[in-house]
């Protein structure tokens, strides 16, 4: 009996799901960078600072994601589409004009 040792190709791998995963909580996506052919996403969320008098808002970092290329456009894409389906349509930019007035 032949026991095949080459792993089949497989276009989508299993989504496995962990009940224990941290889970994080942001105000905002602060910033986006891309350093050496990765792209990062920068998570803050706004505290207030009591160690100042009166208190002081200040948006401090709780995390950041990095993903290759092909997973920001996804990432991008599917937030869209979410966003969108769910009545959250994301704003458009404004037009930059195109022409002297």
């Amino acid at each position: 009996m032949a026991v095949e040792r080459t792993p089949r190709p497989n276009p989508e791998p299993q989504h496995v799901e962990d009940l224990f995963a941290p889970e994080l909580f942001a105000t905002e996506a602060s910033s986006f960078s891309i350093d050496t052919g990765v792209v990062s996403i920068t998570f803050s969320s706004h505290r207030y600072d009591h160690g100042e008098a009166p208190p002081a808002l200040k948006s401090v970092v709780v995390g950041r994601v990095v993903l290759p290329p092909a997973g920001a456009r996804k990432l991008a894409a599917a937030l869209y589409d979410f966003l969108a389906k769910n009545g959250m349509e994301p704003v458009q930019r404004p037009k930059e004009p195109t022409g002297v007035q």
